[in-house]
């Protein structure tokens, strides 16, 4: 059995990762969030190459500054494989690795593949030479219980923080129309602000128009959530691993998924520009076996954001 150095700046996404990583490796975790400040870029040389000597492996969970430590490190340990996200894309991050240590580089899909790519070759002249997958999300099956025989229903749910990632005044536009459309209509937003100036205009936009919106905070049953809910309202402007929409369809919730640059990774029936094209997706609906879309949405979630994603992951890190 291979020894695997696993290093992690965050739990976030890997729900599955670690025990799979467990089953098929001799594991050692290396947990460093990056907002601690108790140990000096020296000491955390040291433990990093103490991990890389010991491995035969190692695999860094997102491109961020633990593995912009380890390619600078010389000579080179180990094989290195990387799962880069989407906050790497964008924060610069990536762009200070040393790419040519790193033999496998798996993405969460396509648009943030060409993004790293190019930012990249913008800051640095010269392409990424590591082994590139891509490999979308995987959903834990495990902790929902679909329902599947729904009658239609006026909940309608956002899942996520209050935030400009998110969109957010661009969901309450939506909700507004489609609240135009049938006033028995009402938003569920599972998350909290982050914002305080956003705070404020979403309050200000909510009682201006009369909106019934409810803001329920923090959710630890989602499978429960979902239960109720008709719709899932996404606007984000861009996602690496969108979870909320893939767990709504395999739940039986419909998405309405604004067109952001990589949507399509959804049925483009669900997937819209403008809010009008927004409601007229819902009236559609409306008009339709209900109960059949909510099938094949769950056939489909359960297919493309299946568990066998992370044996993808695990057999390149074990090749």
């Amino acid at each position: 059995m291979k020894k695997l150095a696993l290093f992690l700046p965050t739990y976030s996404f890997t729900h599955n990762l670690i025990p799979a990583c467990h089953k098929n490796f001799e594991v050692r975790l290396y947990y460093y969030s990056n907002e601690r400040k108790d140990k000096n870029i020296e000491q955390l040389k040291k433990e990093i190459d103490e991990y890389l000597t010991w491995a035969d492996v190692a695999h860094f969970e997102w491109a961020q500054e633990l593995l912009i430590v380890a390619t600078k490190m010389i000579p080179k340990k180990c094989k290195i494989v990387c799962r880069l996200h989407s906050n790497e894309a964008f924060n610069g991050k990536s762009n200070m690795i040393n790419w040519d240590k790193v033999d496998d580089l798996i993405f969460v899909n396509n648009n943030v593949q060409s993004i790293a790519c190019s930012n990249y070759i913008i800051a640095n002249n010269k392409p990424i030479n590591s082994v590139m997958h891509v490999v979308s999300h995987d959903l834990d099956f495990n902790i929902f219980k679909p329902k599947l025989n729904r009658t239609m229903g006026y909940k309608i749910g956002i899942s996520g923080h209050i935030e400009y990632k998110k969109n957010s005044p661009l969901y309450l536009y939506a909700f507004h129309a489609l609240y135009n459309y049938n006033k028995k209509f009402k938003l569920y937003i599972a998350g909290e602000h982050t914002d305080l100036r956003l705070q404020v205009y979403f309050d200000h936009y909510i009682k201006e128009n009369k909106l019934p919106v409810i803001i329920e905070g923090r959710n630890n049953d989602m499978s429960k959530w979902y239960e109720d809910k008709i719709f899932l309202l996404n606007t984000s402007i861009f996602e690496g691993c969108f979870y909320s929409a893939s767990e709504a369809m395999y739940m039986g919730v419909i998405p309405l998924i604004h067109n952001w640059p990589g949507s399509t990774m959804y049925p483009k029936e669900f997937i819209w520009n403008t809010v009008d094209e927004c409601v007229n997706i819902v009236k559609r609906i409306t008009n339709k076996n209900y109960t059949q879309i909510i099938e094949k949405n769950h056939i489909y979630a359960k297919e493309k954001f299946t568990a066998t994603n992370m044996d993808k992951i695990i057999a390149i890190i074990n090749r």
